[in-house]
This record gives C-alpha cells, structure tokens and sequence, in this order.
C-alpha cells in the first residue's frame, strides 16, 4: 500500500448508520478509488451497487475467488485480504475495521490500519470501541460519528412457533443453522438460508426469497452482521456461544450487537431477542446492545508485514517475530503459516525452496485459504503438489487442474455434498486466478466460474427443497391442537391428509411423499399414521377374505395382492414349507400384521399344495419302505427332479419291486435325469425355482423360461442347476427339456451309434430343431457330427427332413408330446416344374458316439460304467446274462416301433421267441 496519504478518518458507530452508503458515495467523488470490505458476498453486493451507478467499464472485483478487472477501472471493490498494494488510488476505504482484534483475520485488517492510504482520502469504517485505539495510532486523523436512525429494542425469549414474519434466527454452525431451518419449515413454511460459506449467486438467490416474501423468515449465520442489506424486523439468537477456530467461547456484547443490529433499516426499530435454547441475555448486555455503549477494544492483532524471503527459516522467523508496541499482540498462527512450517519439514520442498525467488513461490502458495476444511494435513500436501508444479513447469498442469475440477463438476448429491463440492471449487477458483499459474488464465477462470455457478444453482434448489414447504404448516398446527386428522386414499392409493398430499398407500405400507426429509419426513409419517389407522383394519380385512386368485408369488420369491406387494418368502425348516414376512407398517399395528402374516401363510400353503401334490403323497405313502422310500424323500428334497449322474449309484440299489413302486407316484427314470413330468408344467416350475432359491440362499433367484418351449438358448455362466431346475438339459448352443430328450434317447437307442446314423424326422419332429441346430445338441451330448453334401434323391413324396422351428411349444407339459407336435415352420418343397436342370445338393450330418467309451450295439451314450469296452451293469459278464441286450429305455419299448428290417430289432424277436 502507499504510504503517501491525504486525510485520514475514521467514521464511526452502531450498525444501521449507512457508514458504508458514505464510503460508497465518498469513494465516488474521487477519479479512483478502492473499498476494502469483510465478506466476499457484501463485496459482491456493493460491486454490484456500483455497476448500477458508473456502469461494469470501470468497477472492477477482487476477491480470493473472483476477479473481474476491465481495462478502464477506475474504483476496485476488494476484500481487505485481496486489496492490491501499491495502487495509487485517490481514495481508499476499509470497513469494519473493529475486526483488527479478530483472532482469525485481525492481523490483516491491522496492517491495513497501519500501512493502507489513499493519496486524497483514507476511511475506517467500523465500530466505536475502536476509537481510542486508532487515535493512539495515527495522530491527525479526523473522527466521525454516525448515530444510529432506529431504535433497537429487546423483547426477550420466543419460540420459533411464534416468530413473527421478517425474522431472522441466528446460528453458529452449519448444523444449528439446518435444524432451525427444517423447524421454520415445518413450523412457518420455509426459510431462506443466509451463510458466509455460500456462494454470491446461492446467497443471493436465497435472499431474494426473502426480500420478495416467499418466505417470511431467514436462517443466518453471524454473516448478517458484516453489513448485508436485509429487511429484517427481527433478530433472534438461538445460541449466545460459538466456535471462533479454536474453541468455544461466549459472543461479546459487542459481537452480539453487530448482529442484533441487523433489524431495523434505516428509520424503521427493530427488535432482538433470543430462541430455543439460548438463554436470555443480562440486564447488562440488553444495556450495553440498545445504547450501544462498549468496551474500547485495546489489543489490535498482528503479524509482521515485512517479510524476508532468502530462506525458508529466515521467512518463518520474520512471520514469527514478537509484536512491539503496548496496542498489539502477535497474532496466533494462521492456517498460511502452519502451512509454510508443516512444507518446511518436507525434504522436497525445502530442496526446491532454495533462493529467494522460490521461497516467495512457496509463501504465495501456501496462502491458498484451506477452503475445503478436511484437514491441515491434506492442505498441506494439496499445497506441496501445487508448488511442485508451480516450481517445476512455472505453472500448474492443464490436465491435472481438468482432472480435479471434473471430478467436482457435478450437481447431484444432497446439501451438505453439494456444499462440500463448492467449498473444493473456491481451492481452483482462488488459483485460477493467480496471475501467471496458469497457461490460459481466461480460460481457466471461466470454466472455474460456471463450475461454481452450476453448483451454486444446484445448492440454491437443493436449500430450497430442504427447507420450503408450506403445507407442513398445517399438518403440524393440526397435530400439535391434537385434532382428528382427515386422511382420503384415492383408487390410486394416493392419501391426502387435510387436503395436503403426503403420499400413497400401496398395500399396507405407506410410502411418503419423496420431497419430505428429516424432521419433516417424521411429522408427515406421523400425521399419515394418526390419520390411516382405520384404513389400515379396513383393508386387512378385505386382504383376509379375499380369494386366493388375487394373490401371486414373484418369481424372486414376492408376495403380491394385484399390483401391491404385500410381503415376501423366507427359507423355512423345509424347502416346501417357506415362511412369510409380511409387509405392514409398524403404525398398522400388530394386529394388523399378524392378520396379513396368516393370510399369506395360507396362501402359500395352499399353492404348493395344489402344485407339488405328487410330492407330498410319496410323503404320506407308507407302502415305500427302505431304499425305495429314501429315494422318494431324495425326490422330494430335490423338488421333483435330478440329475441321474448325481444319484447313479442309488439308482442302481433299486430293484425292480421299487422301481414299480415309485413309477406309481409319476417318478421317470430317465437315461439322463430323474424326474416326475407332472411337475415340468410352467406353474410347478416356477415354484420350484423360487423354493429352490430360497434354499439356497440366493440373492438374485433365476427366471422361469416362457411356457411350453422344447428347446431354449444357454447363455454364458448361468449355472447347470438353474436349467435342471427349470427342466431342461444344456447340450451344445440350447437346452432341451428333459421330457424331450428322454423321447429322443428313446430313438437313439435303436440306432447304431458305432457304424454311424443319420438323424431321423422323428428326431427333428421331437427337437424342433433344424439339421444344423441338432447337430450341435448332439454334439452337446457326446457325440461326433459329421457333416456331408450328397445328390438330392428324387420323391414324389414330400421330403420328411425338413427344418423345424427352433423353439416350439408342446400342448401338455404333463403329457409326453405327440410325433410331430413341433411343426416345421418352412416353405413347402418346391414342385419338379420348379426344379432345376441340375442336381439337388442335400446336407446330412453322420452322427457316431463321441465318448472315450465305445458304445454298445443298439446303445445311446453310455452311462455309469467307467469299465472300458465292457458293458453296463452289476459286475456280470455278457456271457452270464445269456447274451441279453441291455435295454436303456425309460419307458417299456412300444411294439409297433420296432423295425422288422433293423438287424438289432431281429436279434430282439430271436432273442423273445427263445424266452417264449
């Protein structure tokens, strides 16, 4: 600052005397000028105060964040800490100046004191108490007292409940300040929320609510008291303590004046008083706001200004030097210097920090304010990789500052991230406005701005969502007179309560409006609960008379009543007999809850009963006894369907006595899988797959496949048990449903699958399938394809190889499926007229068992016998079962199937006619 100055005054006095209006107008009738200010939001309200009169060609604004110079300026509206040194201006102005006692920011406000001059005119604005101070330290300056132009009253303590309109409730924390505010909006309607932490754009949009009577009532911090232009009638503390950086400690009466004197503007009195919790202020202190009448402030804080940068050690004792004089004390240290000593003890740092020049590099950038509050020592080290790059590339990286202001570009998230992300954004805002730091400043402080912008906008709709709400009013009001709330719910299970929507009904649990939060999320539940008891019983009782037909399990093991879910199955001590928990607020009530419980249990009950009846009476059978009735309880465990492979050695302990025993109860003893066709059908499926899930303790349960497909794809890591639990077997690209491929092992028995054999029309008639997609299904099960192209042999009959559909519905799941239920969906075969000159080329697959076992004459795939080249079987030779052929089939053979011409077939007659 320049130390060549024309008059110096020092206006004086009690808030509410338009000390800064005559700064403002002061500084104007000057060529030049530069206004000192405490807060970045008044100084953004007086640049704009300017702008209005002299136009944006000439006014510029220096804050740690912000900074619009034109080229033209003529009047520079700072922040004391931001105020540029050496500019010569005519006039210069610094207000508040009371806050050179700050233990904080004093220092800064004192050495502006000492050193800052106008060439033409020098102002102090600021508080009485500081009066004798400033004569002690600058002789000749000219006082000047401003009285103030209403009265200042105290009314005492009130509730928020009765706050009147044009309040405004002061906090000192972020959280204090939330809490009031829900308060005020469930009590009042909603709050504008006024913090130094905000943005301008956020404050100003939340003030301008106020000021234009979208809410009656404001939520601030001591920011107030820094000279905002508010319309308040009223002022009232709801804590007289606050945490000052260090530790908590009562507010002076000075400190709650400068607050209290917020209400009241220009010539309409104002009142101040206390809320909540605070406790009522003494006669003394009422005495000392309302007169205005303080203790002088004797001790101004201080901090050396004349610092010495040859080195690290030589800077931090200049910035430790003791303070002289009777009117100073050396100011605690400040977040800057804690910086500087903690970068001090890093070996990389002070490697860099070797000469003068790089040690002002490090002191510049260790004043970056710690805007984020996370810690000193992530400040410290965010500082040491800003100064490392400053140091080494002379400015900091353009993708490393785009990484991190990406990372904060963000606008969802709830209040507290949303503050958060800008409290991060004002760290890159303050350096991008370093001259110098950047390869494109412009740039930089353009994006930085929108970023803040964006965020600010967000925050300012998240502020008001929080805490704007008119109809809590009238559910509170209601609630505290203890009157009998009316609720209506609509067809569409919406429930109004005194005509004020909270929310829907949707079964028995209520689900609040989602723009209800916090306290206030609690007062709509409880207005709701008082008011739905009654239709909570009502619609118990329609639930617990109502048929089963409207209810239904999901297939992810919910419990539905239409379109409501009304609760959800557990695993029980049985895999058939899961349990319920039920969906019921706890404000229904018990009785309420138990009703619905019982009602889904008998649901549920009765289902499985209905479906899995097959099950339950190989259960209450009596006559299987032994291995058979252990194998009937392994189906039963199993649901109705297993994998042979898993149980060969059980089947193979049946005899046939048993096996008879259990064929009664529909069980099928397949080449591949155990099962009991009654319950392939989709309902039985689609209950077994639930109970099969629960069972297993899965937290995603599989997908039913679409009734009545013969074949369905197999997709990539979906585990064999959801198939065999579905009913079908994966083989090559698709999985065919057991019953099906039952059908077809049955066919493939009579083939010679050693020599080789060609796929048959019943095959694909079976499958569904085409030539090619049953030759990767045969693949999938152990065999050879070998695909062939040969001359199309002429027929007048129609060609039975035709392709089938892929994917075909049979009639009856319960039924095995007639030959040629799976139509094939192709053109008909073209007429001889159609035909060309040339031969027909036909495809045609050989199929031959693929298995490390030779297969048997006859035979499909082996099973069970691990014996090379012998038969399977209980340990006997061929020769010691007569030569008989091994029958595979898991149903008796059909006589009129057997072909007369088949060799295989012959040896089976000679072999009967023998027995016979």
């Amino acid at each position: 600052m320049s130390h060549k100055q024309g008059r110096v005054t020092a206006v004086l006095g009690p808030t509410n005397t338009g000390k800064t209006h005559y700064a403002i107008e002061r500084m104007l009738a000057h060529r030049t000028g530069i206004i000192g200010l405490p807060l970045r939001l008044l100084a953004r309200e007086v640049y704009d105060r300017i702008v209005a009169l002299r136009g944006p060609s000439v006014v510029a604004l220096v804050t740690g964040e912000e900074r619009i110079v034109p080229d033209r300026t003529q009047y520079w509206v700072c922040t004391t800490e931001a105020m540029p040194e050496g500019m010569g201006v005519d006039f210069l102005a610094v207000d508040e100046i009371q806050l050179c006692a700050d233990p904080e920011r004093g220092h800064v406000f004192t050495d502006r004191l000492l050193n800052a001059r106008g060439l033409l005119e020098t102002a102090f604005l600021g508080s009485d108490t500081m009066r004798s101070v400033i004569a002690s330290l600058i002789p000749g300056i000219q006082f000047y007292h401003h009285e103030r132009f209403s009265t200042l009253s105290y009314t005492g303590s009130k509730k928020i409940s009765r706050m009147p309109a044009r309040s405004a409730i002061v906090g000192f924390s972020v959280e204090n300040v939330y809490a009031i505010a829900e308060l005020l909006r469930r009590q009042k309607g909603g709050a504008a929320v006024v913090m130094g932490a905000l943005s301008p754009r956020t404050r100003n949009a939340q003030v301008e609510m106020y000021q234009n009577g979208d809410v009656d009532h404001l939520v601030a911090t001591d920011a107030i008291g820094m000279g905002l232009n508010l319309d308040i009638g009223h002022v009232a503390f709801s804590s007289l303590r606050k945490f000052d950086g260090r530790r908590m400690r009562d507010l002076q009466p000075n400190e709650l004046a400068q607050i209290a004197g917020r209400a009241g503007r220009f010539r309409t009195d104002g009142t101040f008083g206390v809320t909540g919790e605070a406790p009522a202020l003494h006669d003394q202190v009422v005495e000392a706001i309302t007169s205005h009448s303080f203790s002088p402030i004797k001790k101004l804080q201080w901090r050396n200004a004349r610092l010495e940068f040859g080195t690290l050690q030589r800077l931090i004792a200049s910035l430790e030097a003791p303070a002289t004089g009777e009117h100073f004390v050396r100011a605690r240290d400040a977040d800057d210097l804690m910086a500087l000593k903690t970068l001090a003890e890093e070996a990389e740092v002070t490697a860099r920090a070797s000469d003068g020049p790089s040690v002002r590099l490090l002191w510049d950038v260790c004043r970056i304010p710690d805007f984020r509050g996370i810690s000193h020592q992530e400040h410290a080290a965010l500082l040491s990789n800003i100064f490392g790059h400053l140091h080494e590339l002379g400015q900091v990286p353009e993708d490393w500052l785009a990484q991190h202001i990406n990372r904060i570009d963000r606008t969802d998230g709830d209040i507290d991230t949303l503050s958060r992300r800008l409290a991060f954004i004002r760290t890159w805002t303050y350096v991008a406005q370093r001259r110098g730091w950047t390869k494109d400043e412009t740039h930089w402080r353009q994006a930085t701005r929108a970023v803040e912008d964006r965020l600010s906008d967000a925050l300012h709709e998240a502020l008001t969502q929080r805490f704007v709400d008119r109809r809590t009013s009238v559910l509170l009001r209601r609630l505290k007179q203890k009157e009998v709330l009316v609720a209506e719910v609509n067809d569409k299970g919406e429930v109004t309560v005194e005509g004020q929507f909270v929310g829907r009904l949707e079964g028995f649990r209520f689900h609040q409006d989602a723009s209800a939060t916090g306290d206030e999320a609690k007062t709509v539940k409880a207005a709701a609960a008082a008011a739905l008891g009654p239709e909570f019983h009502l619609r118990a009782d329609r639930f617990y008379n109502a048929p089963d037909t409207e209810m239904d399990f999901t297939e992810q093991g919910g419990l539905m009543w239409g379109e409501h879910a009304v609760g959800r199955l557990s695993l029980g001590d049985d895999p058939l007999k899961p349990q319920v928990v039920a969906f019921v607020d706890d404000e229904a009530g018990a009785d309420v809850s138990e009703k619905v419980q019982r009602r889904l249990q008998h649901f549920i009950d009765r289902k499985i009963a209905a479906l899995f009846e097959p099950l339950a009476e190989i259960q209450r059978d009596e006559t299987l006894t032994g291995v058979a009735r252990g194998f009937g309880f392994r189906m039963v465990e199993a649901l109705g369907i297993i994998d042979r492979r898993n149980i060969a050695q059980e089947v193979k302990d049946l005899d046939q006595d048993a096996r008879g025993l259990l064929r009664k109860h529909g069980i099928r003893f397949g080449q591949f899988t155990i099962f009991m066709p009654a319950l392939l059908k989709p309902a039985p499926t689609r209950l077994r797959l639930v109970l099969w899930s629960l069972a297993q303790g899965a937290d995603e349960f599989p997908e039913s496949p679409p009734p009545g497909l013969v074949t369905i794809p197999v997709v990539k890591d979906t585990p064999a048990e959801h198939y065999l639990m579905s009913g079908y077997k994966p083989a090559g690209d698709r999985a065919i449903r057991i019953d099906m491929l039952e059908r077809l092992a049955d066919l493939l028995r009579a083939e010679d699958s050693r020599g080789g054999f060609e796929a048959k029309p019943d095959m694909l008639s079976i499958t569904g399938m085409t030539l090619d997609q049953f030759a990767n299904l045969m693949e999938g099960l152990g065999y050879k394809a070998e695909r062939g192209e040969r001359e199309k042999q002429r027929d007048p009959k129609p060609d039975a190889q035709e392709p089938a559909k892929a994917e075909v519905s049979a009639e009856n799941s319960n039924e095995e499926p007639a030959d040629g239920e799976a139509t094939p969906d192709v053109p008909a075969p073209e007429s001889d007229d159609a035909a060309t000159d040339g031969p027909e080329i036909e495809v045609f697959y050989t199929f031959t068992w693929g298995g490390t076992r030779p297969n048997q004459r006859g035979g499909g795939k082996p099973q069970g016998n691990k014996q090379k080249n012998k038969p399977r079987g209980k340990g006997k030779r061929p020769q010691d079962r007569g030569n008989k052929p091994r029958n595979f089939e898991a149903r008796p053979p059909r006589k009129d199937k057997i072909d007369p011409d088949n060799p295989f077939a012959q040896a089976l007659m000679g072999l009967k006619d023998k027995d016979d």
